[in-house]
């Protein structure tokens, strides 16, 4: 199979990128209104009128932050529905509004983060990649404070669309960077990109005992959208592994063909699976 390209490192819109600038405007709006209460209270030689006007626009400042955030955490909860149902294009417009307009460096990592995932099951890996890379460039910066709780997650969705894309070993270096994740909940995160890798590189037993012996790991982690793509990963890797006397993997027979559908992306390049997902169920 023709090796993928090399992907590019940054995100080519301005709204899928992760650094302070993108908080210049927040950070101004704040400074300008203690300047002018500051300046206002210079002239009438009363110090009070800045403090008051200072405390005054801090605690505007918070309610507006307050209610910004509950605005777009009920947005990106929609734009999440509705890469369940398939709806990519919808979630994307959606996801694409809020990083426009981010609140803060944790919160537009987890929107990029969806963002990219609904790039990666359109097949846009030449988008996805880009914004997986771009927020894991924000680690040890602007989103410090979300990495500490979802790092190791959002370093599997990105292996996850290395190993797809077939850069695998990029993705096993992702895979082996430090973590703070009990083992068992790191096993969940990592079972798609890891079987992933051992069937592009036909190791189906690998492979196989992996799916089994860490699948109780992934279902405690993974979404239900999230599990059917792993399912569709398995009925592969059983298929080249379980003889046609063996019984029906009960897991497998509750595939559905929207299941398959929404799961087409996996085989833009990776012919195998291309092939398998065409066939199926017949295979």
């Amino acid at each position: 199979m023709t090796p993928s390209p090399p992907w590019p490192q940054r995100p080519k819109e301005a709204h899928h990128r992760l650094h302070w600038g993108r908080f210049r405007g927040q950070i101004l709006a704040v400074i300008g209104g203690e300047a002018c209460f500051l300046f206002l209270g210079i002239y009438l030689d009363e110090i009070t009128y800045f403090v008051a006007g200072a405390a005054l626009v801090l605690i505007g400042y918070f309610f507006w932050v307050r209610r910004r955030r509950l605005r777009d955490l009920l947005i990106n909860q929609e734009a999440v529905q509705l890469i369940g149902t398939g709806d990519y294009d919808q979630a994307a417009l959606l996801l694409d509004k809020l990083c426009r307009h981010p609140n803060n460096g944790s919160t537009l990592a987890v929107f990029l983060t969806n963002r990219a995932t609904t790039a990666l099951c359109l097949g846009q890996f030449e988008i996805a990649l880009p914004i997986y890379h771009e927020v894991l460039r924000a680690e040890r910066g602007v989103a410090r404070g979300v990495f500490k709780l979802q790092g190791d997650l959002f370093r599997a969705r990105c292996a996850d669309a290395l190993a797809f894309y077939g850069e695998l070993e990029a993705a096993e270096a992702m895979l082996t960077a430090p973590t703070t994740s009990p083992r068992r909940t790191l096993e969940g995160h990592q079972l798609l990109a890891r079987t992933v890798i051992d069937a592009r590189r036909g190791e189906w037993e690998a492979a196989q005992v992996r799916l089994i012996s860490q699948w109780g790991a992934a279902e405690a982690v993974y979404s239900a959208t999230e599990l059917k793509a792993l399912v569709v990963v398995r009925a592969f890797v059983f298929a080249q592994t379980t003889l046609a006397s063996e019984p029906a993997d009960p897991i497998i027979a509750t595939l559905q063909p929207e299941d398959i559908n929404r799961s087409r992306w996996m085989g833009t390049h990776w012919t195998e699976m291309a092939d398998f997902l065409n066939q199926y169920p017949q295979t």
